[in-house]
């Protein structure tokens, strides 16, 4: 079912060219416009261009620039609102759809308040972090991430966008948390659910041992031990300095997901788990700096 003022959105940065046809044959039969923006195609810009030209409702904006994640997502939704559309799917170039996702997604379209409507998040990597069944059909939540976000567009541009400053990470954070100052609501329909990797991961040597240990003991910190996480210093760059930016943003309404603790906690495990620790503390240490004297966007 295809609806005249529904759209999809997706960044596209250096993609996997498999994975990004996947991804477009799952959305574009169920929206009228993908709007893919071109933030670097990387070393085959060609074979991708190719793809993209194939599908009759994929439109591509950007110049290949790469203007950040928060930016270009901006772009999106602009395009989209100048089109006339009332809602946008954000996606990941990775993510695949299912073939009901905007079907079941715009049922909760009418509902008071709503801002963003969202799926749960499948990565089936992550054996420790299963989907619920227990969940009620339809619940509101504080949070969600960019892919799979179904944004009321006249909303989105009402509470300011997405902050441009952040350009990569808590993007998707930050704009959830601004959304509900606002008064709106984000709410996700548990019978949703969106395949979706999220990091760079793999199993550890003793994955099945700490899953198990972990549900001995009920403790989700033994099981993250199941898999490790790339630690990649430009990230934690990013994620340290846009910590500190968003806890002097948000100084009157603090929120724990970037909270002076967080940053400790999140700091202490990417050295541990990296791999040259002392380019990961300086850019922690560079990231800290930058994020004092950021100039805040409201």
């Amino acid at each position: 079912m295809i609806i005249d003022a529904y759209a999809a959105g997706i960044v596209l940065y250096k993609p996997d060219l498999d994975r990004l046809k996947d991804s477009l044959n799952a959305i574009t039969p169920q929206v009228k416009f993908v709007y893919c923006f071109n933030n670097g195609l990387g070393d085959n810009p060609g074979a991708i261009n190719t793809v993209l030209h194939t599908y009759s409702n994929v439109i591509v904006i950007g110049d290949g620039q790469n203007i950040g994640i928060a930016s270009a997502l901006n772009a999106l939704v602009q395009r989209a609102h100048d089109d006339g559309m009332t809602w946008i799917l954000t996606l990941d170039q990775d993510s695949v759809v299912s073939e009901d996702t905007i079907a079941s997604l715009a049922k909760l379209t009418s509902e008071d308040k709503v801002a963003i409507i969202c799926p749960q998040i499948e990565d089936e990597r992550r054996k420790n972090e299963p989907i619920s069944h227990d969940f009620p059909p339809i619940e509101d939540i504080d949070d969600c991430i960019t892919s799979g976000s179904f944004m009321n567009i006249d909303k989105t541009l009402s509470v300011g966008g997405f902050d441009s400053r952040l350009f990569i990470d808590l993007v998707d954070d930050e704009i959830c948390h601004r959304i509900k100052l606002s008064g709106y609501r984000i709410i996700r329909n548990n019978s949703v659910i969106l395949n979706h990797e999220c990091g760079i991961l793999a199993p550890s040597k003793y994955e099945h041992f700490w899953l198990k240990m972990g549900m001995l003991m009920h403790s989700d910190i033994l099981q993250r031990l199941s898999h490790k996480r790339e630690v990649n210093p430009m990230r934690l760059y990013y994620v340290t300095r846009n910590m500190v930016y968003l806890n002097r943003k948000y100084r009157k309404n603090s929120n724990p997901m970037w909270s002076t603790k967080r940053l400790i906690r999140n700091s202490i495990s990417s050295i541990l788990r990296g791999k040259n620790k002392i380019v990961l503390i300086k850019n922690i240490i560079i990231g800290i700096r930058d994020g004092k004297t950021m100039n805040i966007e409201y």
